[in-house]
């Protein structure tokens, strides 16, 4: 399973509390979305309160190109929104791995697919006020932008990733294999919201739903979860009953 998003229904999923001290720090996660008219968020730092910074990972389909952006925000005065921009779009109804590293206010990179990767070094003297994190819609002053699809296997990391991490992650390991070391939190969203590694649980609002997740995820020996199958299988064994073979 995946979350669900309807960007109609304002649907996004959210922690109120910091995840991170400052930058630098990556974020990514797998998105199949199924609207390429709108601008979609699919993972946003920063803070509901005004006159702020913050950073998102937006699928740009409302411009030409569909091109994926990691975007910085400066409000008030300078350069205001600047990104790096992916060199090839993505396509609708499909699944891509976008990932997003934030080196700095004056440094982002952005890769889909493992690959097209786009920078940008404008700078927008960028504080740090980033104490809300957010999955399927922009949720700063101005909340909007919300996705339209599916978003899967989302994570958040106290560094900077690179090139190979993000071909290694469109290959379908799981962020928990990907520099284990500095990985802050990270949510499968196969059938909750939890945070499989942290205390960073994020809350639903307007009720966003579940549905088929990426296929041919790796977790590197761990049992998929939301199989039945396995689950029995667990259980049988937790309870004395043994493995089937």
């Amino acid at each position: 399973m995946s979350r669900l998003f309807d960007d109609g229904s304002n649907q996004y999923c959210e922690h109120s509390g910091a995840l991170l001290d400052g930058y630098p720090y990556s974020m990514g996660s797998w998105v199949y979305a199924d609207d390429d008219a709108s601008t979609l968020a699919a993972m946003y730092l920063g803070t509901t309160a005004s006159a702020q910074f913050w950073d998102a990972l937006f699928l740009r389909g409302a411009a030409a190109g569909d091109y994926v952006h990691a975007s910085s925000h400066q409000h008030g005065g300078g350069p205001g929104l600047v990104a790096a921009i992916t060199s090839s779009g993505f396509t609708i109804n499909t699944w891509h791995h976008v990932l997003a590293v934030f080196v700095s206010g004056a440094e982002r990179h952005i890769w889909i697919d493992g690959n097209a990767v786009g920078d940008d070094t404008t700078d927008i003297s960028s504080g740090w006020n980033h104490n809300n994190f957010a999955i399927g819609g922009l949720r700063d002053q101005s909340p909007g932008d919300y996705f339209s699809g599916r978003i899967a296997e989302a994570a958040v990391w106290d560094g900077e990733l690179v090139e190979a991490n993000a071909i290694t992650l469109y290959g379908k390991d799981a962020p928990s294999l990907v520099e284990p070391g500095i990985l802050t939190a990270y949510w499968k969203l196969i059938d909750d919201d939890v945070d499989s590694i942290g205390s960073f649980d994020l809350t639903p609002n307007g009720s966003p739903t579940f549905t088929d997740h990426v296929p041919g995820m790796n977790y590197g020996g761990e049992p998929a979860a939301g199989n039945p199958v396995v689950k029995i299988m667990l259980q049988m064994d937790q309870f004395g009953g043994g493995v089937m073979k």
